[in-house]
């Protein structure tokens, strides 16, 4: 499987829950937490849409994964809207896009997208284990 085509790349000095210059985010509709800023939630980019969620402390969100969520958005929604806490939310992305990667977003304080790393699951991007690189992506 060619897994680079579901994967939203990042674009430099981007905010996170707009993360390319054709990304799309409904405040209204899609934003599943906010503090300050939308924390997580599902963006549109390329008739594609993506969970993008803050994998790092909300008072310095430094590191944003981003996931296909595709077929799966509906259960989704659903299976998220009950979750409680951020190791349930994981296992919950996990086991709805576990056949796709995950991008991860590095930011500067003031929220300016820096680069991003690849992660074969939602877990690893949090806990920064497992990134791969483009070799292992076909």
């Amino acid at each position: 499987m060619d897994r680079t085509a579901t994967m939203i790349i990042p674009e430099l000095d981007r905010l996170p829950w707009k993360p390319t210059s054709t990304s799309t985010l409904d405040h209204d509709a899609d934003v599943l937490a906010y503090y300050d800023m939308p924390l997580s939630g599902v963006l549109g980019d390329g008739g594609s849409r993506y969970l993008f969620y803050t994998v790092t402390n909300p008072d310095a969100p430094e590191r944003w994964a981003y996931v296909d969520i595709g077929a799966c958005e509906l259960d989704l929604m659903s299976m998220l809207a009950d979750a409680t806490g951020f190791d349930q939310v994981c296992t919950i992305v996990d086991q709805l896009t576990a056949d796709q990667v995950v991008v991860v977003a590095n930011c500067t304080p003031d929220l300016a997208i820096t680069g991003h790393d690849v992660y074969p699951t939602f877990r690893d991007a949090a806990n920064d284990t497992n990134k791969l690189d483009a070799s292992q992506l076909h």
